[in-house]
């Protein structure tokens, strides 16, 4: 940055000195400026051409000054007067030019603006078939049991499953019409390509209402209900699966009381995404399973709706 008078030259001459070692004892104001800047702008200054300067930078205040010194002159004043007041005006005008210029190197710079925090962001989730909340922006899982509120809005909740195909259910018997064809208990033909699963009875045995079909599902057919291995994140893999078929599994069944869903070959093909797989490698497995449509009247047709408890 370039001088902009002979005399701020000089002085910055002086500053740039006592930044390099070589001035000693300085002037409290040449220690002052050289506190204030470094030796780079200091030597900058300093190395400014007299060529085309003032000898100082004109002030409001020298204006003042020389108006009032030429009054002085017309009217005769004593010339000790007028250099006394000359001297110090000057001293004045030069402090306060410093003032000013020190002042350019001090300004304080506005500090950055800080990135706002991120704001933690809690979702209902499962851990391990454990129900409790994520916080998605620390990754922290706090387990902890899910209200019926939370519970019927997040939808997902674990499941014991296991498969079976067409050769392994016992319905297959009465299933099977004149066109020798096995069908499911809504009517749906069963082939090893089928997909659907099967739901528990809805009663016991000793508790089927009179007039009451005794295979009635627990879940009519044609639910859809979707079935993954994990319910969040970007490799999600949700597998829908009508309601097709019952059996006597689950709450109301005489085996595998625990089990709430027994998927059809293809269904359980698609959940693992193992197009070998066969009901025994299956074996039982925990799944999320969440009911994406219930159905009201949907049930078995009236030429395979099975056996009627009377």
């Amino acid at each position: 940055m370039p001088a902009v008078s002979k005399s701020q030259q000089r002085f910055m001459g002086m500053v740039c000195a006592a930044k390099k070692g070589k001035m000693k004892n300085p002037s409290p104001e040449v220690a002052k400026a050289s506190a204030s800047m470094s030796k780079d702008d200091a030597c900058d200054f300093a190395r400014t051409k007299h060529k085309g300067l003032p000898n100082k930078k004109v002030s409001k205040e020298q204006l003042s000054y020389d108006s009032i010194r030429n009054i002085n002159v017309d009217s005769n004043d004593r010339d000790g007067d007028r250099s006394h007041f000359d001297r110090s005006t000057a001293r004045m005008t030069e402090k306060k030019n410093l003032k000013e210029f020190l002042n350019f190197f001090n300004t304080k710079k506005t500090p950055p603006t800080p990135k706002p925090v991120p704001k933690d962001t809690k979702v209902l989730a499962y851990k391990n078939y454990k129900p409790g909340v994520l916080n998605k922006t620390t990754g922290e899982f706090t387990q902890r049991d899910h209200t019926p509120d939370e519970a019927a809005r997040y939808g997902w909740k674990p499941v014991n499953t296991s498969s079976y195909g067409p050769g392994d259910t016992t319905s297959q018997g009465y299933n099977t019409g004149k066109d020798k064809v096995q069908r499911t208990a809504d009517g749906t033909p069963f082939t090893g390509s089928t997909r659907g699963l099967a739901v528990p009875y809805k009663y016991k045995a000793n508790e089927v209402p009179k007039g009451t079909w005794a295979g009635t599902p627990s879940v009519r057919f044609g639910t859809q209900v979707q079935l993954t291995q994990k319910p969040q994140g970007t490799n999600t893999r949700i597998t829908n699966a009508p309601v097709r078929d019952t059996g006597n599994f689950g709450p109301a069944g005489e085996v595998n009381r625990s089990t709430s869903f027994d998927l059809m070959r293809q269904t359980a093909r698609d959940v693992t995404g193992d197009q070998n797989l066969s009901p025994t490698q299956y074996g039982k497995r925990t799944l999320y399973s969440r009911i994406k449509d219930r159905r009201r009247n949907a049930g078995p047709t009236s030429q395979y709706q099975g056996p009627v408890i009377k």
